[in-house]
């Protein structure tokens, strides 16, 4: 494996690792929240949003206590659009001292092609067409050393980083890819080089 190849898997491993971290390692317990508490969330988590509202909101605690402190998931409905798709913020809170404090996980942009979605976090991006034409060229790979890219990524949440070589490190739960761009007489594509890095839980 040379050189390039490898600082790139290694530069995709060490930019995913805390999420992935805190994907399969942590232990959580459900829990069903009241529609009071759910609007309290709703007003603290999104307030950007139409009518503060949500889109999707999971609660839970980190051990079965019952006065342990509650921790919840919001996705927010989207607020925004950019030519590439709609933008979506997720945010998590917790209860502490009777209210619900609350901190953005991001901006996600929804990147939606060939049938399929994924989510792409802005936090990481400079450019968003580079991002959401890179998403939509994986997703025309249902083969790639036996790897069907397209199906596996398909509804995933992916992260897309230039690196310096002007290439780019693509993650995507537990996927992890190097791409580069091809220009021949003018006309430029995406391209996807070397194997692919699975982190298996």
């Amino acid at each position: 494996m040379n050189l390039r190849l490898t600082t790139g898997l290694f530069a995709a491993l060490l930019f995913a690792l805390p999420s992935l971290a805190r994907a399969t390692m942590i232990e959580t317990f459900p829990v069903a929240l009241g529609a009071r508490d759910k609007s309290l969330v709703a007003r603290a988590a999104c307030p950007n949003s139409p009518s503060q509202a949500y889109e999707s909101l999971v609660a839970y605690r980190y051990n079965d206590q019952p006065h342990s402190p509650i921790q919840v998931d919001v996705i927010c409905k989207p607020y925004r659009q950019l030519p590439e798709g709609v933008v979506r913020t997720r945010v998590s809170c917790e209860s502490r001292a009777g209210r619900w404090d609350c901190r953005s996980e991001g901006e996600y942009l929804e990147v939606r092609a060939k049938g399929r979605l994924a989510h792409v976090g802005l936090g990481s991006v400079t450019d968003t067409s580079a991002a959401a034409g890179i998403i939509t060229y994986l997703f025309t790979l249902s083969n790639y050393d036996g790897t069907n890219v397209a199906g596996e990524i398909d509804g995933q949440t992916c992260f897309v980083r230039r690196v310096p070589a002007g290439e780019w490190e693509v993650s995507c739960d537990g996927l992890y890819m190097s791409v580069e761009k091809d220009c021949v007489r003018g006309v430029c594509s995406f391209r996807l080089f070397g194997p692919i890095l699975r982190l298996v839980p």
